[in-house]
């Protein structure tokens, strides 16, 4: 049975502000293993944020598709393999500008959070700068006037 987010609760954008900030406020504590989580989350999001405005005209609560309804990992593939695009008059733009993103978000995994944090992959910094490159693609689609 599919998941549908609780109506009027959904913003992936602000979402994805949250989890970046509280992600780096975890690293400056040198707090790395849920800093990396929560970085793939803040990706994810702004993933999903630029995703559902460039991609559908009206946007439900009710009815996110269920390609977008997926963590980092598999989404940042299925954009990868161009399986998930972006569409509309920048679209070319906006695939240029995830591509490093989804290129640096690689091994990150939700599983993770079930890891000892010894075991864990050393890709905090890439996941970081994935981060950071989704950041600035949410800034870049915000002044270009991306719709909501």
């Amino acid at each position: 049975m599919p998941y549908d987010y609780p109506v009027g609760n959904v913003d992936f954008g602000m979402a994805a502000r949250r989890h970046y900030a509280d992600a780096e406020y975890l690293q400056a504590d040198f707090r790395t293993a849920n800093a990396g989580q929560l970085y793939g989350f803040a990706v994810e999001c702004s993933l999903k944020w630029l995703l559902m405005r460039l991609n559908y005209d009206k946007i439900s609560d009710i009815h996110i598709p269920s390609n977008i309804k997926l963590h980092v990992d598999k989404l940042a593939m299925l954009i990868a393999q161009q399986s998930v695009t972006f569409t509309g008059p920048n679209a070319a733009r906006y695939s240029a500008l995830a591509a490093p993103v989804v290129a640096n978000i690689q091994g990150w995994m939700t599983d993770h959070r079930y890891c000892d944090a010894a075991v864990l992959p050393v890709a905090f910094a890439r996941w970081q700068e994935a981060a950071k490159g989704a950041m600035s693609l949410m800034d870049a689609a915000t002044v270009d006037g991306v719709p909501k």
